[in-house]
């Protein structure tokens, strides 16, 4: 991976917060697996300026697609069936 590749360290500690607090219910370490899979999906884009958008879009799309819909904040740090 080259420089211009990692010009935004933050970025993926951000999609993945931004994730958690809309899946809440989801183990972090669930979010953080999809967030790193769609971040390496577009490991070779030319334009990154908008990547965090892209990858957070493509992360909820995932999780919809799978039926975990988002809940309200219910303070059960445990998920059905994970």
């Amino acid at each position: 991976m080259d420089a211009e590749a990692t010009s935004d360290p933050d970025a993926r500690g951000r999609v993945t917060e931004a994730l958690r607090l809309r899946w809440p219910d989801l183990p972090a370490a669930v979010i953080s697996h999809h967030v790193a899979e769609a971040f390496s999906a577009f490991e070779d884009a030319a334009v990154r300026d908008f990547l965090p958008v892209l990858v957070e879009r493509e992360v909820h799309r995932r999780l919809s697609a799978a039926g975990r819909i988002p809940s309200a904040r219910s303070g059960d740090d445990e998920v059905p069936g994970g």
